[in-house]
């Protein structure tokens, strides 16, 4: 019996030590593939207190160009931001992959804060910085392999991940960002300056774009990936003429289903026939309320209606009281959580009796819309 519990100790203080090691380990770098890509996760794999690329900051990469040159080195830096001035510590995960899934070219770095590990450039930058919101963090360098890739390995893209972190030494109440660009070897020399993609119902997504300058163009091609699949070319448009200072598109996806997740980029045709690409939009699931159920109906004035609905998603929504005419009552933001929700309409006693609508909307996106009486 003595034995026994004297190798439960031991195996117990091993499991002890190995955790242990382990957050030291990654409170200095932190574990490789954690960037975004397809198949890795992201830094919100330990930092986890809210979702990812939550609103008022982000991360990107300077120094990347759209064309690269094989054999050439390109110096670049990594910029994180977020709403919040108290961050102290902002950490980092950076692959870069062909369009096969396999890295391409290599990092190295004179930033005593980061390491080249598995072929990915990483840090937490461990030394405490100023409360502050945002930083850029410099010393890295990619280099191109000096053999040019096949086409099927085109473009290569570099996923990042970022960390704007409190400092408190936890992986607590720490907001995580990810991004990508892609990269290829082509003559054209002005890269596509605007590209957003929105949800404009269940069924419809808006993508729009602008380029500098069309005189070397010959037209774009949109590109689509539904959830984990591959980038297919799904439509094309011809440059509109005449050319103009950034001529701006718009392009309608009328998808075949709300509940996919659907990533996109515009690949940029040259007349000399090279290409090049955007970056990857990504745009989830249409959010939709279920089980929806409004109480009193009548409502009196001075008092409140309550509304009890579940949800597939967290999502921020626009909620708005509009009379029979039109004219907008009342409007109120609210963010919604994935699951059950209960929400507290003021009825206030300003408003006269008659009959209303209330309208949930998210995009552009009416998501439950009911008559309802006040009296």
């Amino acid at each position: 019996m003595k034995k026994g519990v004297t190798v439960c100790v031991l195996i117990f203080a091993m499991f002890v030590l190995q955790s242990n090691m382990k957050r030291v380990t990654s409170s200095n770098f932190p574990p490789t593939n954690c960037t975004g890509a397809p198949n890795a996760y992201t830094c919100q794999f330990c930092h986890s207190s809210y979702q990812t690329n939550m609103a008022g900051g982000e991360i990107g990469l300077t120094g990347i160009p759209a064309n690269f040159i094989v054999g050439q080195s390109y110096p670049f830096s990594i910029n994180i931001k977020h709403f919040a001035s108290d961050r102290k510590k902002f950490g980092y995960d950076v692959a870069a992959l062909d369009a096969l899934g396999n890295p391409y070219g290599t990092f190295s770095t004179s930033n005593a804060n980061s390491t080249i590990n598995a072929g990915e450039l990483t840090s937490h930058l461990p030394q405490d910085l100023a409360p502050t919101n945002q930083t850029t963090i410099s010393g890295f360098t990619w280099n191109a392999p000096v053999t040019a890739p096949t086409s099927d390995q085109l473009p290569i893209t570099f996923y990042f991940c970022g960390n704007a972190c409190n400092g408190d030494g936890t992986v607590k109440g720490d907001y995580v960002y990810n991004d990508s660009v892609a990269t290829t070897i082509g003559a054209l020399p002005i890269v596509i300056e605007q590209f957003e993609v929105s949800r404009k119902s269940d069924n419809e997504i808006q993508l729009d774009w602008s380029f500098g300058d069309e005189g070397l163009l010959s037209g774009y091609v949109i590109q689509r990936k539904v959830d984990d699949g591959l980038f297919v070319d799904f439509d094309s448009i011809n440059v509109k003429y005449p050319l103009v200072s950034k001529n701006r598109y718009t392009y309608v996806d009328r998808t075949e289903g709300s509940n996919a997740t659907f990533s996109y980029r515009i690949r940029y045709v040259a007349k000399d026939g090279s290409s090049s690409f955007s970056r990857i939009k990504v745009i989830g699931p249409a959010t939709h309320l279920e089980k929806f159920r409004m109480y009193p109906n009548p409502v009196e004035k001075n008092s409140l209606i309550k509304l009890v609905f579940s949800a597939n998603q967290n999502k921020v929504c626009s909620i708005a009281i509009v009379g029979v005419t039109g004219n907008l009552i009342l409007k109120k933001t609210q963010k919604v959580v994935a699951g059950d929700n209960t929400v507290s309409i003021p009825i206030m006693n300003t408003i006269a009796r008659g009959t209303y609508f209330l309208i949930i909307s998210s995009e552009h996106s009416i998501l439950h819309q009911e008559p309802f009486i006040i009296r």
